[in-house]
């Protein structure tokens, strides 16, 4: 029995000993380059491709047969952006032993290092990533590619590994364009015809993601002509969040026939804006959601199921102190409609906002379907605001767009009714026509102003010795004027055709009637043209163009208005109520320039102003004139706080490339009286100008012209020294404040009547305003002889009490 075992075993190791020569001899004698040729037409033929092996193809040292091959390129087919699909540094192919003793080739690891990979849709709507094999015209029926070969070519691969790739993918129809970078990939499976296990990561925008779960098979996956379900189970983990779907697609490779169920969890909404498309996403906070999305053969997938809330999240930055408590939107189906509720704060004023969409039987968002009902009620400060409107869509869905109509929307403080349309293909579009009874801005500025906790500023008294309150400083990197672009590339964004009208605007406690508005957005450029009002004091015109469409865009704006409440134009800008009172405004101004500097260095044109009979904060005097007077060594000549009879204002001003020349200037007031001329480069931000304030001591009137040169947000301030009067020094300034305090400024312009005459300086600066004639003005009434020697030199008794009377 010994002998018959050891003979075999002989045998055996014998025949193993063979074939590891033969194995060897084979090997070392092996020249894969050889086969190049072989392999590149066989992709060839397999793919419709061609494949380029620029570098060496080898045997990798390895305990199973490994194929290395360098740099290595897979061809785009015509009508694409670059000649490559795929390009990659080097390739590794191990090759399974079994499979080789019956001639068969399965791949057991394929490895992609550093590969360039273009996923690319061209302009006609062909993809590259879908692959034919190349067909013969002339070719036997026997010769034609098998039904694997139809498929694609078919791979056999256990395990796919991708080390450190870049993926692109590129449409030409809608110019997207995503990159994926620092790509790396582990997918493997026990056969071709096993379920996947994949594992994936890489960086989208600088934000890094990883991607894990099951899928179904490689051999199911590239059989594009098949029906059957390919399972996915996938989970996302980026910036905290965590999304799921687990579901089945019919063409994964075209991302057509989904059925999946997907949930998440996002602490922080706008951490996922790197993986969104504009715009960025608000900073929404403990974010979850379930739903199940089906594809129905359109854009828009069936949705079912859902539930979305949102938990307590400042939105500060999108809206001036609003925030929300939580946020909760429901749905079993489209059909049956969708719930919303929210609560929130605005400032100090709590709101609850609750919303129903629907229910509309049918209803898909994948196309035009049956008028869907909207309403809303809003409950905030006491007060409770509805709207109503019916949602339809686009004829081609809601893909295309979508129409309010019927809208209606009421309150205490006003009414809103009319209809829209949202177009969103080809090219964003607004259409709207709506009206208004009643619009009361007063209360709702007023509600706002409560809510946000701030109440409007009043002109109170400021106790004496403070420092003068002026408006808050504008903040321009120095300029008066900003270098920051104005937002015209807005304009270029969409097209809009809108409609206004308003029965009565309350604003500033004044009634504005009748208000017409038209705004047309056309390929950037927009035109308000008309704009209407009847005024307290009159009718009101306006027009306002500006084309986006030119490097420097060009504006014009033209206002014809008697009578603007000051108080509602100082609100809009957010300014303090340092003025009240009607506003007349006469303007015609044109200029260019892609920032709101470009556009004033360049301003042509006229600019009128006027008020009468309104009130002005002394504080707002003081902090124009207050610190000119104190560097001039005047004393404070203007007041620390409470208000003033504004008995007028004009002010006149032509423009030409930038400067500005003051054709009237004229201000008269409980306070002040004052006059000015001069010229103003808009441009360099610099002036030229002469004030010409006067006062009255004892009955005398003191004119101090200050001359203001430099730049505007800073001029150097001088007196402008008039010789004739410069023989009446000390005459009086001695008998104000003595030699102690130099007023000689003050005194050295003594009777300085002469030179301002005391005539009528607001009819001709109100007419020159108003674009008027200016008046022919009477020659000044000459001074009454003085029989007393000692009264052309008056003594005052009481020079501190004269000095306060100064401006009364």
């Amino acid at each position: 029995m010994r002998s018959p075992v050891r003979i075999a075993l002989i045998a055996v190791a014998s025949v193993i000993a063979l074939v590891v020569i033969a194995a060897g001899i084979f090997l070392a004698s092996f020249d894969p380059n050889s086969l190049k040729p072989r392999i590149i037409d066989a992709v060839k033929r397999a793919t419709g491709r061609d494949l380029a092996l620029n570098g060496q193809i080898g045997l990798k040292a390895s305990l199973w047969p490994t194929i290395e091959v360098r740099d290595v390129s897979f061809a785009n087919p015509p009508g694409f952006s670059r000649p490559q699909m795929a390009t990659l540094q080097s390739l590794e192919l191990q090759l399974g032993l079994l499979p080789l003793l019956s001639s068969k080739v399965e791949i057991d690891r394929l490895v992609l290092i550093h590969p360039d990979i273009l996923l690319e849709t061209n302009p006609v709507g062909k993809h590259n990533w879908e692959i034919k094999p190349e067909v013969s015209p002339s070719a036997p029926a026997a010769a034609q590619p098998s039904a694997a070969a139809k498929h694609g070519a078919a791979v056999s691969v256990r395990s796919i590994q991708i080390q450190d790739g870049t993926l692109a993918y590129r449409d030409d129809r809608t110019g997207t364009a995503r990159s994926l970078g620092s790509l790396g990939l582990d997918a493997k499976a026990a056969s071709p015809d096993s379920s996947m296990r994949i594992h994936m990561s890489a960086t989208y925008n600088g934000a890094a993601f990883t991607l894990a779960g099951d899928t179904g098979s490689l051999t199911r996956l590239q059989d594009s002509e098949a029906t059957t379900p390919w399972p996915v189970n996938l989970a996302l983990t980026v910036a905290g969040a965590k999304l799921a779907a687990d579901g089945t697609l019919t063409h994964p490779l075209q991302g057509k026939g989904y059925d999946l169920s997907v949930n998440g969890s996002v602490p922080d909404l706008s951490a996922l804006a790197p993986l969104l498309p504009p715009p960025a996403p608000p900073p929404l906070h403990d974010v979850t959601f379930a739903a199940k999305v089906a594809d129905r053969g359109s854009d828009w997938p069936a949705v079912s199921a859902l539930t979305l809330h949102v938990g307590a999240t400042d939105l500060g930055a999108q809206m001036h102190g609003l925030s929300l408590a939580r946020l909760d939107l429901s749905t079993a189906s489209l059909a049956q409609g969708v719930k919303a509720d929210a609560a929130g704060n605005l400032g100090n004023t709590p709101f609850t906002l609750s919303a129903m969409l629907g229910p509309t039987p049918g209803l898909s968002l994948g196309a035009a379907s049956q008028p869907i009902p909207l309403t809303m009620t809003l409950q905030a400060a006491g007060t409770s605001t509805t709207a109503k409107a019916t949602l339809i869509a686009a004829a081609g869905g809601f893909g295309d767009g979508a129409a309010l109509r019927g809208l209606n929307l009421s309150s205490p403080d006003g009414d809103l009714s009319g209809d829209a349309t949202l177009g969103l293909r080809p090219r964003p579009s607004l259409t709207a026509t709506l009206s208004s009874n009643r619009i009361d801005l007063d209360a709702l500025q007023a509600a706002m102003d409560h809510a946000e906790g701030q109440p409007a500023p009043q002109a109170t008294p400021q106790p004496a010795g403070q420092p003068a309150a002026g408006p808050p400083p504008r903040q321009h990197g120095g300029r008066l004027f900003s270098d920051q672009p104005i937002p015209f590339g807005r304009l270029r964004a969409a097209d809009a055709d809108l409609k206004l009208t308003i029965g009565t605007l309350r604003s500033g406690e004044a009634d504005y009637k009748a208000i017409h508005a038209r705004a047309v957005l056309n390929n950037g450029k927009l035109a308000i043209d008309p704009f209407t009002a009847d005024l307290p004091q009159g009718h009101m015109d306006a027009k306002l163009s500006a084309d986006a469409d030119q490097a420097a865009p060009p504006v014009h704006v033209s206002v014809r208005a008697p009578g603007l409440a000051l108080k509602s134009i100082l609100t809009a800008v957010h300014q303090p109520s340092f003025a009240n009172g009607k506003l007349e405004v006469q303007a015609d101004l044109s200029g260019a320039g892609a920032t709101p500097h470009a556009l004033a260095a360049s301003l042509d044109g006229s600019l009128g102003l006027a008020m009468a009979d309104g009130m002005i904060d002394n504080r707002l005097l003081g902090s124009i004139f207050g610190q000119v007077m104190n560097e001039l060594n005047a004393l404070n000549l203007v007041g620390r706080g409470g208000a003033s009879d504004l008995r007028c204002f004009g002010a006149r001003l032509d423009a030409h490339h930038g400067i500005a020349t003051i054709r009237a200037l004229a201000l008269s007031s409980s306070l002040l009286t004052m006059t000015g001329s001069g010229t103003i480069n808009l441009g360099d931000e610099t002036l030229a100008v002469t004030l010409r304030p006067e006062v009255r001591i004892a009955g005398t009137s003191v004119v101090v012209p200050i001359q203001l040169a430099g730049p505007i947000q800073k001029p150097a301030t001088s007196v402008n020294k008039i010789n004739a009067a410069e023989s009446n020094v000390g005459s009086v300034a001695g008998a104000v404040v003595g030699d102690a305090t130099p007023l000689g400024i003050v005194g050295g312009l003594l009777g300085a009547n002469k030179l301002l005459g005391g005539g009528d300086i607001c009819t001709p600066a109100m007419a020159a305003a108003r674009g008027q004639a200016v008046p022919a003005q009477a020659p000044p009434k000459p001074a009454p002889p003085q029989s007393n020697p000692a009264q052309s030199n008056p003594t005052l008794s009481n020079p501190a009490a004269e000095l306060r009377k100064l401006f009364k």
